[in-house]
C-alpha cells in the first residue's frame, strides 16, 4: 500500500490498529516526514512498525 499520500494522523491510527491486531507493518517512502511525525508513528505503532526508506 502507498502511504507517501496519507497524512501523519491517518498513518498513526494505521500504526495503532496494527499493534491491536498483532500485525506487522513495513512503512515505505516517508523521508519527506519529520523526525516528529516518524517518531509518533512509530510510538503508535508499540514495536510493530518498521520505517524503511
Amino acid at each position: 500500500m502507498s502511504f507517501e499520500n496519507r497524512t501523519t494522523r491517518k498513518l498513526v491510527q494505521i500504526a495503532a490498529a496494527g499493534a491491536n491486531s498483532g500485525a506487522n507493518l513495513i512503512f515505505i517512502g516517508l523521508s519527506k516526514l519529520s523526525t516528529r511525525e516518524l517518531v509518533q508513528i512509530a510510538a503508535a505503532g508499540k514495536g510493530c512498525v518498521t520505517l524503511s526508506e
